[in-house]
């Protein structure tokens, strides 16, 4: 018996389809990685998750700086461990004081019950926070 059998794009599935007769393979590369993004958005950030061009601001609290993320459903704020990226950041908020909104790249670590940031990139936004 010589049945063909078609491999076919369906949004973000790879199916197979025989005779009347559907299977799903995998999701394609794309639509997984929009997935785990996806993901990643709704879940609290724990030890180990690196973090690209998330939404936020930066806020002082006595000896350093804290960034609180805001793209989620519910804000989650970190400490921000000191870099040269930490550094560039702060000489921006002293020249221009204010919340400002910023887009955030960086690696998550806990320390005692503590989340920390290790920033990789950090952009400001053309506008203030909230406007």
């Amino acid at each position: 018996m010589n049945q063909s059998i078609r491999v076919i794009v369906f949004g973000t599935l790879l199916m197979a389809c025989s005779t009347g007769t559907m299977l799903v393979l995998a999701e394609t590369p794309k639509a997984a990685a929009e997935r785990e993004a996806a993901e990643l958005l709704r879940r609290r950030l724990r030890e180990g998750d690196e973090i690209e061009d998330r939404a936020g601001y930066f806020k002082e609290n006595a000896d350093r700086l804290l960034f609180i993320l805001t793209d989620t459903e519910s804000p989650q704020t970190f400490r921000v461990l000191e870099n040269l990226a930490l550094e560039r950041i702060s000489r921006v908020m002293d020249a221009k004081p204010g919340k400002r909104e910023w887009s955030v790249s960086g690696k998550i670590t806990e320390y005692r019950g503590n989340y920390y940031i290790l920033l990789t990139r950090a952009i400001l936004k053309s506008k203030r926070f909230g406007q």
